[in-house]
Parts: structure tokens; sequence; C-alpha cells
């Protein structure tokens, strides 16, 4: 990777700024540290880093997501997922941060192959004063699929699943080891502890309830970014995606079809709001 774009300082308070091929919307509040929090980051950036390098056997630079990867991918051997959570956890608290607002991705990389260029992708991404990369929820998501969907079995092949999990305004990535039936969630920089997961409904479960938690909406769930978008259009307004999946608040309790598809429409002329959330209450009663 190329050497990152200024830190962020005055001058890019509440505006939209190009940094390399992305637009970023930086919100100030976020950015207000103490010098004893900054020193805090930097030891943990260190801890991290020398982790990395006695992992590997050589230096690393951890903003370096190939690094990363390879560092994940022998960290990982002969590992169950609790104490992999736990290291990715520290790993993206120590050297990525939320822009507080969005970053509007390039869409000369598309969506679906943003988490293989992802090194590419945030070339020129600014950093705050701690120097942590400043990236938002897609791009938490788009760096779990990069570095631990490279982490390999014994046989070579994937050993985790990377899931995208997405309702309007927010996408998670689910995390899945088939081998040990075990899942966590990767929510911004929030890394659940691994539980267990007997079939695909429980996956589900897991995932919407880190993504949507108790409120009733519609969700997307996929291998691909594209595919777990729950709206057509990826727009809110639009009717819901055929196949978006309906949770209660609980749990995944069924399917968009063409039918409810033609509903939605009606509720929200009827009542003058495109919420899925209202929507998805308002059926269940009937």
């Amino acid at each position: 990777m190329k050497a990152q774009a200024p830190t962020f300082n005055e001058g890019y308070q509440g505006v939209e700024k190009p940094f390399g091929l992305n637009v970023v919307s930086l919100m100030p509040k976020e950015f207000v540290s103490t010098v004893g929090q900054m020193a805090q980051v930097r030891l943990a950036q260190l801890e991290v880093q020398t982790r990395m390098e006695a992992t590997l056997g050589r230096q690393v630079d951890p903003r370096n997501v190939d690094d990363a990867t390879a560092f994940f991918d022998a960290f990982a051997k002969d590992k169950p997922l609790a104490p992999v959570a736990v290291q990715y956890e520290s790993y993206l608290k120590a050297f990525y941060k939320h822009s507080g607002a969005d970053v509007g991705w390039t869409d000369t990389i598309p969506a679906d192959q943003r988490g293989a260029r992802v090194g590419e992708l945030f070339d020129g991404l600014p950093s705050d004063e701690a120097g942590r990369t400043l990236v938002d929820c897609e791009g938490f998501s788009y760096l779990t699929a990069h570095i631990l969907g490279g982490v390999k079995d014994e046989t070579g092949k994937p050993r985790l699943d990377v899931l995208y999990a997405t309702r309007p305004d927010h996408v998670i990535t689910g995390v899945l080891d088939q081998g040990t039936k075990q899942a966590f969630t990767v929510n911004n920089d929030a890394v659940s502890a691994p539980t267990a997961v007997g079939n695909a409904l429980e996956v589900q479960r897991l995932i919407g309830q880190a993504l949507a938690g108790s409120d009733a909406n519609i969700i997307g769930i996929a291998t691909t970014q594209s595919e777990s978008w729950p709206q057509v259009n990826h727009d809110k307004h639009q009717p819901p995606q055929l196949g978006a999946l309906v949770w209660d608040g609980k749990k995944v309790v069924g399917q968009i079809t063409a039918q409810s598809q033609a509903a939605f429409i009606q509720f929200s002329r009827d009542n003058g709001t495109e919420s899925y959330s209202a929507f998805v209450k308002w059926s269940l009663k009937q």
C-alpha cells in the first residue's frame, strides 16, 4: 500500500473530501482524544504489531491488509475460534476507526470485488491522530472478507465463511467456522464471542440479532455484498428485494415474495412511510 493521506485535522471537519479513490465524510466529534487516550492506542498498536511480527518471523506493516491476512492465517492454525475473534477485535480497534459518517466508496471497484481488492480500495484513506485508518461499516466488512476470508484450514482451503449482512443504512459480517460449527459477528470494530450454531437458521438468528437487534426489519445475508442488499437498487425507499429476510426482532420468520412486495407498496401509499420496520410490524399483525 502507498503512504496514507494526511492525518485528520481541523481543515477536514464536517465536510466531504476525496481521499484516494473514495470520498470520506468526517464528523469532528469522533476525533476528540486526550493525549492519554492516544497513548493507549499507540501502545495497543505496538502490542498487536509485535505479535504479528513474532508470529510471522518478519517485519510487517499492520495496515497492509496482505500482511494482516498472512498473520491471521498463521495465528489461527491449531487454535479454536475464540482467540481468533479476540485477536481480530484487538487488531481492528488498534488500526481502524469509523469516520463518524460515511465513506463514498468508488464505483470503479464493483461492490463484490472490494473485499478482494481492499488494499487498492483503502489506498489514500485518511487517519486520525493515533494513526487509525478511517473507514465506515462497509469498510470494516471489506476488511473482514479479505483478512478472515484468507484463513485456511489444514488442506489449504478457506476455513472461515464470511457472510455480508445488510439492513438499510448498515452492514456487518458474520464469520462461520464450518468445521467447528461456531460463528461470530463483526459489527464495525466490535467482534462478538463465538457461538455454537447447529444449522442455517441459528446462523441467521445470530447474525440478525447483531444486525437488527430487537427491532423488526428487512435484512439480507449472503456471501456477496450485492446479494445481501435487502432493498431494490440498494435504495431503502424502494420495495424490499425478492428473497430478503423478514426479521421479527427475535428470529427470521420468512422471506419477501412478490405478494409481500406489493403489500409493502400499498402499505407505503396508505401510511405515507417507506419504513421497513413499520411494514414488518404491521404485516406480523395481519
